[in-house]
């Protein structure tokens, strides 16, 4: 009877144990289940992070934060979007905690609005050697910047609370339009000296027709294809500064993780400055991990997200966002009354090329 009793009880906590086991969240945060959330109309805010996110190729959600964190968490790059119209960057800015909470002070935010060559007044901004005002009053004042640097005061700030690394990635919106107008061939030596010696146009369909469509929609009007082709090779000069400019840093900080806040039109359809990154950084990219200098070459986990607007978190992916990005993050984005009007003129004007 004794050894009846001792066998059921032995049964009895092998059975408690493996229920335990069984809802014990793995150890590789990249593998945890978030928690189920209600797939119900949610209305959107700006107020407070609303995470209705969805996966760009499968269309799965990822509702709720926790589900929202183990996807920056698993990346090393995150590339987010900007969208416009209501931009309070709180997309932007609670990524950049969450993968403070996962790296520590390892992190580079790069900025795709602001030109590079601002990049040792940024330095000394960061490091303490002028305050913000007086960076604010040094970007207002150059012919270069035509961006508004003031919106991302949030994110700088945290910056420099972490103490974390800040980097410009862009080039002036003038000397964009200038390779659009003349080529490369007509810049002048020191307008050379800002650009990759070569890039590569993209050549795909659906990111194409993406363009065009934004800039008839900008002129009113039919635009030829010797327009078009010059408008995306001016882009993908861009996109080319812009991934060389953070992989080299990439390249020179090891074990740093980035978070690059570029506008939405760099990152879709697979099209923008990713690709171009991936290529620059697999040359030069080691599994750190072993601690050895002879570490495998292995790719840098990297993700997009773009960032659109909806005033309720849809059921499922629109297919007209599919493909987007690695994620579409859905996010009430109205612009604000009193600037409607300027927000919509940058958008379809000089800010299209950030």
């Amino acid at each position: 009877m004794k050894i009846l009793l001792f066998i059921l009880f032995c049964l009895m906590q092998f059975s408690s144990y493996a229920d335990a086991a069984s809802k014990r969240q793995s150890a590789d945060i990249s593998k945890r289940k978030g928690p189920v959330i209600s797939t119900e109309t949610v209305k959107l805010s700006m107020d407070r992070p609303e995470y209705c996110l969805f996966g760009g190729q499968t269309g799965t959600p990822f509702y709720g934060p926790a589900n929202y964190m183990m996807t920056i968490w698993k990346n090393h790059i995150i590339y987010i979007g900007e969208s416009g119209g209501r931009q309070d960057y709180t997309a932007q800015r609670d990524t950049l905690k969450s993968m403070s909470m996962a790296r520590g002070k390892k992190i580079v935010v790069a900025f795709g609005a602001m030109n590079k060559e601002i990049q040792p007044i940024l330095d000394e901004y960061i490091s303490g050697g002028m305050t913000q005002e007086e960076f604010f009053a040094a970007m207002s004042g150059r012919e270069d910047t035509n961006y508004d640097i003031t919106k991302y005061k949030e994110i700088l700030d945290f910056i420099k609370e972490k103490e974390l690394k800040a980097l410009a990635i862009g080039l002036p919106a003038d000397l964009v339009d200038a390779i659009e107008e003349y080529g490369e061939d007509n810049l002048s030596q020191e307008e050379k000296r800002l650009i990759p010696l070569s890039s590569t146009d993209p050549h795909n369909t659906t990111y194409e027709n993406y363009i065009r469509k934004k800039l008839e929609d900008a002129a009113g009007k039919k635009i030829t294809s010797d327009a078009l082709r010059k408008h995306i090779h001016a882009l993908a000069v861009l996109n080319e500064t812009m991934a060389k400019t953070l992989s080299e840093f990439i390249q020179e900080h090891p074990g740093y993780s980035a978070l690059a806040i570029v506008d939405n039109e760099r990152l879709i359809y697979a099209s923008g400055i990713t690709l171009s990154a991936k290529n620059y950084l697999s040359s030069n990219s080691s599994d750190d991990s072993s601690g050895s200098e002879n570490a495998e070459k292995t790719s840098i986990p990297y993700t997009t997200i773009v960032i659109k607007h909806a005033v309720s978190c849809p059921r499922r992916l629109p297919d007209s966002d599919k493909n987007l990005g690695g994620y579409v993050w859905y996010m009430d984005n109205t612009p604000l009354p009193e600037t409607a009007d300027t927000d919509i003129s940058s958008e379809n004007g000089k800010e299209a090329k950030k």
